[in-house]
């Protein structure tokens, strides 16, 4: 392998963790690629088909930004994963292997 693909591996794992840190916050409840973190929603707030805001316990927000428009989320509370994704993309997987949402995280 030549040295500067090696480069260009190493900055993408290292974005890729970077975005992985953002997600968990400093509680760092992520600590790498492949790795969630359980959260548990108490309040879901549909803005429009395809805009939902999923509130934590812990205060933070997690707004629809990719994924169904009409979703079946079942009533609060409830838990769900944060997943990783790449290039820094983070999902919200629903319960019992519900589908994927991917969400931006609001503080």
């Amino acid at each position: 392998m030549s040295s500067s693909t090696a480069v260009a591996r190493e900055r993408h794992r290292r974005h890729e963790l970077d975005g992985v840190r953002r997600v968990a916050g400093e509680s760092g409840a992520l600590d790498g690629a492949g790795d969630a973190a359980t959260v548990s929603i108490v309040q879901v707030r549909e803005l429009r088909p395809g805009e939902t805001i999923f509130y934590a316990e812990d205060g933070r927000s997690s707004l629809q930004t990719g994924g169904s428009p009409r979703l079946r989320v079942p009533d609060p509370p409830f838990d769900a994963t944060l997943e990783p994704g790449a290039f820094g993309a983070t999902f919200l997987r629903l319960p019992n292997e519900g589908p994927r949402v991917r969400v931006s995280l609001r503080d």
